[in-house]
């Protein structure tokens, strides 16, 4: 009988084992620890276009465009879930920013090059869930 009681309370303790680590696995947040980034970033294959689109979203991404006087950048954004800041610099200027984008955020809008040279797209997002496309027209 006593070898019974010992037999199930060591299942016991290796079931409570594995279903605790599972939902540590299942929800890191226990420990602090948040995913970085998962999602599609595209931009290797058309350097006229910037995509992309996120599930998880914690941290900064950039991307570099040249482009020359009077170009038109179409620049859209839909964010599900937290929080994003997006920068469009050419060198230390800003051209364009919007900071302390929210959930349920979406924007489209146009941008016209006043100088040729290298532009640089930040984005930097919080627990976000979205997807941001910039392009040359």
């Amino acid at each position: 009988m006593k070898k019974k009681i010992i037999i199930c309370s060591a299942l016991l303790a290796v079931a409570t084992i594995v279903v605790i680590f599972f939902l540590i696995l299942k929800n890191n947040f226990l420990f602090g620890i948040v995913p970085e980034f998962d999602g599609s970033r595209v931009r290797t294959t058309n350097p006229d276009r910037f995509y992309l689109e996120f599930e998880v979203m914690n941290g900064d991404d950039s991307e570099v465009m040249y482009l020359d006087q009077g170009d038109v950048l179409q620049v859209s954004w839909k964010l599900e879930k937290g929080k994003m800041d997006f920068v469009i610099k050419m060198g230390d200027d800003s051209i364009y920013k919007a900071n302390n984008r929210v959930a349920d955020d979406e924007n489209q809008f146009k941008l016209e090059i006043s100088n040729s040279g290298y532009y640089t797209i930040y984005i930097n997002a919080q627990n976000a869930k979205g997807e941001i496309e910039v392009s040359r027209n």
